[in-house]
């Protein structure tokens, strides 16, 4: 992972966000990823609407569970609700911090963004302003 990879991610992407999860016990890169995706930010979009994702799965390398093959299958899993035309970019990264959790950064763009009707006047206002 480099800024190239963000670089493209970003690039013509449309909207864009970015949001991570944690995840501890069983089947905790699962608990990571739906703790980043429940965040508020993704409340307004169709969360698997995505055209470009950049996710990184940062995990301890020296806890008592490093990342594990079964939890590998788990990413795969999460990976299968897109379209197979989404551009996925994702790589494991070590961070001693985490204990035996795992946390997941998902940067997504191109995403559709569906406004409340009590939000309708802050949406006409947006598009009037480019």
């Amino acid at each position: 992972m480099d800024f190239n990879d963000v670089n493209y991610t970003l690039r013509k992407g449309g909207n864009a966000f970015i949001v991570s999860g944690f995840g501890s016990g069983e089947r905790r890169v699962t608990k990571a990823l739906e703790n980043a995706l429940e965040s508020p930010l993704l409340k307004d979009c169709e969360s698997f609407s995505f055209k470009k994702i950049l996710m990184i799965i940062y995990y301890n390398r020296d806890s008592e569970s490093p990342l594990l093959m079964e939890e590998m299958n788990q990413i795969q899993e999460f990976m299968e609700n897109f379209d197979h035309e989404v551009d996925v970019i994702w790589a494991p990264a070590h961070d001693s911090t985490l204990k035996d959790q795992i946390k997941v950064t998902i940067l997504a763009t191109g995403f559709n963004v569906s406004f409340k009707s009590d939000l309708k006047p802050l949406k006409d206002r947006l598009s009037q302003n480019g």
